[in-house]
């Protein structure tokens, strides 16, 4: 589609003249009449009529400038107005093709994406896909070589590691289990180390709760079974004063022993 926009020749604004240096001339000197000027409390009313005119003169040159420039910019503004017409035109057919486009690349990614996931099946490691799953790989920029090199490289990762978790003295089928799921060696370990440190506190608080047990049982032996002494008649006699013999016999009887005359 050869089309070119010829714009036909036109004149540039030239510099808009006005009595700047008249104008710059006594607002410079009305300026100055202001800068050291205190006004007292009776004058405040003053004060305020000269913020107004001041501010009335700064709009009345504002307003001026907005009328030139509408009126600088009405031939422009109907050229771009021109342009938008064309532009629009054009968008219609632009979203057609950007549809169709879009679409293909789509099906390419589809397609690039089964023959990928298909190189994960041919070295039997499908499962692999997901987890090492790099959205890269699906620009047109990225070739199949440059991919199965990664997966290779990744595959060859995954076996070394695997060995390593298959020396470890426990807990191998929770690191695998784990390691596949992640992929990450770093994190298997730190799990490794984790339910070493669990299963040692389990032990320990385990061996003090039957420990405690144990004294509980041995504090209840002690405690709940009396066994009685035997008691047993002895016979025997002595030289006892009425004195003694009041005081024998109150003995027996505050130790609870039985006796009788022979």
């Amino acid at each position: 589609m050869a089309m070119e926009l010829h714009i036909e020749e036109y004149q540039v604004t030239p510099e808009i003249k006005f009595n700047f240096e008249e104008i710059k001339a006594g607002v410079a000197e009305k300026v100055s009449y202001y800068k050291d000027l205190v006004y007292t409390d009776e004058q405040i009313k003053e004060a305020k009529a000269d913020r107004a005119n001041l501010r009335k003169f700064v709009d009345a040159l504002d307003n001026r400038r907005k009328e030139v420039k509408a009126e600088i910019l009405k031939p422009y503004l109907v050229f771009e107005g021109k342009l938008d017409e064309i532009k629009s035109l054009v968008q219609e057919p632009i979203q057609q093709i950007d549809t169709q486009v879009k679409e293909y690349e789509a099906i390419q990614k589809r397609a690039k994406e089964e023959s990928i996931r298909q190189t994960f099946i041919n070295k039997g490691y499908a499962w692999m896909a997901d987890i090492i799953w790099n959205p890269k790989w699906l620009n047109a920029t990225c070739s199949m070589k440059a991919i199965t090199e990664e997966i290779d490289a990744r595959i060859f990762t995954y076996e070394t590691d695997i060995k390593i978790l298959d020396e470890l003295d426990e807990y191998q089928f929770e690191a695998i289990e784990h390691y596949k799921k992640t992929l990450d060696l770093g994190s298997t370990m730190v799990l490794v180390n984790q339910l070493k440190d669990q299963a040692k506190r389990r032990a320990e608080y385990q061996a003090q709760k039957r420990e405690e047990k144990q004294m509980e049982i041995d504090i209840d032996d002690e405690s709940t079974v009396y066994h009685p002494p035997v008691k047993e008649w002895i016979s025997f006699s002595a030289k006892l004063s009425t004195e003694d013999a009041k005081a024998l016999k109150e003995f027996f009887n505050s130790r609870n022993i039985e006796f009788k005359k022979i």
